[in-house]
């Protein structure tokens, strides 16, 4: 074993097609809670965050840190198939009559707000936290709480800089009722600390290639928090 440890880690960074990592916001509906299914965590319950790929549970609260953000728009065809994403609304959209935003194509377009986010104990797995319908209020909340935190000197703080707990809200609506990230009182989202100076060399140099190499395109997938919302219901 003496050998395979001097080449720890050789070879790997060639290995870029991996599977995205969400973290997402279990549902009574989430497969992931359910025995009969094959994906089943055991002790996952709806109101629990975790991740799939990982099968970590953090339970009904997690403290994360924001890499980077993104908003885009999903494409999504009268059954709900995923048909792509566009960061902006295009000039040929319009409203139908139910008020919902249409391509060309007939496609409903879903905005949403994603968050690439480590966990203060494990900066090696970046997760996708993607936010939409009845969450988005809380999104735009958190960006700007992210924007207006400010340092001790009273300097804007780096994207990275803080570390925010986010908490599960239970909510009920016409269609039935689910978990998501409520804003305004009792809001769901909470600064928590700045980060430790020990991690902020490593943090800082993730958040700078997640900007630059638009690693939060990972959220124009069909996957993310999609179980989160009364829309979705």
């Amino acid at each position: 074993m003496s050998k395979l440890t001097e080449l720890a880690g050789q070879g790997i960074d060639q290995i870029t097609d991996v599977k995205t990592m969400y973290l997402k916001l279990a549902q009574d509906i989430t497969d992931e809670t359910k025995k009969a299914k094959p994906n089943y965590i055991p002790g996952l319950e709806a109101g629990m965050f975790f991740c799939p790929v990982t099968k970590k549970i953090y339970g009904p609260t997690v403290d994360v840190i924001v890499l980077a953000t993104r908003k885009a728009y999903f494409l999504l065809d009268d059954d709900g198939e995923f048909k792509g994403a566009e960061d902006r609304i295009q000039p040929s959209w319009k409203r139908d009559v139910a008020g919902s935003l249409r391509t060309e194509e007939g496609y409903k377009a879903i905005v949403t707000y994603s968050f690439l986010v480590v966990t203060p104990d494990d900066l090696e797995h970046k997760m996708v936290l993607t936010l939409k319908n009845s969450d988005v209020p809380a999104a735009k909340d958190w960006n700007t709480l992210i924007k207006e935190l400010r340092l001790d000197n009273g300097a804007p703080c780096p994207i990275f800089g803080g570390v925010w707990t986010l908490s599960a809200n239970f909510r009920e609506g016409k269609k039935g009722s689910w978990y998501g990230i409520s804003t305004g009182k009792g809001s769901s989202i909470k600064f928590k600390e700045f980060i430790n100076d020990d991690l902020v060399d490593d943090i800082a140099a993730a958040s700078k290639l997640a900007i630059e190499t638009s690693t939060t395109a990972v959220a124009a997938l069909p996957e993310g928090n999609a179980e989160s919302g009364e829309d979705d219901l």
